[in-house]
Parts: structure tokens; C-alpha cells; sequence
């Protein structure tokens, strides 16, 4: 078949253009052989089982709360009991179970025994019985200033 003289300029350079891609092509084809048989060569990694997850940490136990000076009333005018627990309002629950009045906690403050005993000895005139005082002015005053710190978070 017989070309027309006038496109056989176009028809040489398509034919050099096809040659110059088919060379890109054979030279990426070697290239990728050549790292196709140079990642063949690479050892193989051999599968292994995943290292063991680190276990979380293990919480640690709350600090055992700070012992606190409980002001425990029985109904709304009934004796105030000064005490100490690390845990107030249980101590309240555990009261309560063994008296018929409704009892109150009203107040705590930071301290342990030796709290309590100082507050015993301030109070001495007032106990009736036990850890049992009388609710006399002075003492319930004390009881309120108590509260009123604890409300604004100062105690």
C-alpha cells in the first residue's frame, strides 16, 4: 500500500515517535525486572507473632482519706456528738441504725483523735454522756463556724 508523498513526513515521525516509545517501554519493562529480581534476592521476612501488649498500668489504690472531727446531732435541737472517722457520713448511717431520733451531720473538720480528745476537754462542762454534749450556745456556735468554713471550702 502505497503512502501519499505529502503525509510521509507526518508518517516518519509517528514511526520515530512509536520506535523512541516502544524504547521507554523496554526500558521501564528491564527496569521493573530488574527490581522485580532484586527484591526476589531481598530476604523474606518471617512472620512472627506480634510482641505481647504492655499491660495498662495498674491503678493505684486511693489514698486512705485523712481521719475528720464529725459534729453529729440528734434531731434539731437534741446533744451533739463529737467524734472522728475517716469516713463521716458512714459513721452518721451507723449511728443512726441504733437511735430513734433523726441524727444530723453538721459539720466536720480536718483531725483525728487528738482533735476530737482537745475538743472534748473545750467542751468538758457541756458532755452528758460518752461523746454526747448538749447543744448550749457556745457549742453551737463552734458547730456553725465549723460549717460556714466548710461551706466556702476553707475546711
Amino acid at each position: 500500500m502505497a503512502h501519499c508523498p505529502v503525509h510521509q513526513p507526518e508518517i516518519d515521525w509517528l514511526k520515530a515517535e512509536l520506535a523512541y516509545q516502544k524504547g521507554l517501554v523496554d526500558g521501564l519493562s528491564n527496569s521493573v525486572h530488574l527490581m522485580a529480581k532484586a527484591l526476589a534476592m531481598q530476604p523474606v521476612a518471617v512472620k512472627t507473632q506480634p510482641a505481647p501488649r504492655p499491660s495498662p498500668p495498674r491503678a493505684q489504690p486511693a489514698p486512705a482519706p485523712q481521719p475528720r472531727v464529725y459534729f453529729i446531732q440528734a434531731g434539731e435541737m437534741g446533744p451533739i456528738k463529737i467524734g472522728s472517722s475517716r469516713n463521716p457520713a458512714t459513721r452518721l448511717l451507723e449511728l443512726q441504725t441504733g437511735n430513734p431520733e433523726p441524727l444530723f451531720l453538721c459539720a466536720t473538720s480536718p483531725g483525728g483523735v487528738e482533735a476530737e480528745q482537745q475538743l472534748h476537754e473545750d467542751f468538758a462542762s457541756l458532755r452528758m454522756t460518752g461523746e454526747w454534749f448538749r447543744p448550749a450556745p457556745e457549742l453551737i456556735d463552734y458547730v456553725q463556724f465549723i460549717a460556714y468554713l466548710n461551706e466556702r471550702g476553707i475546711l
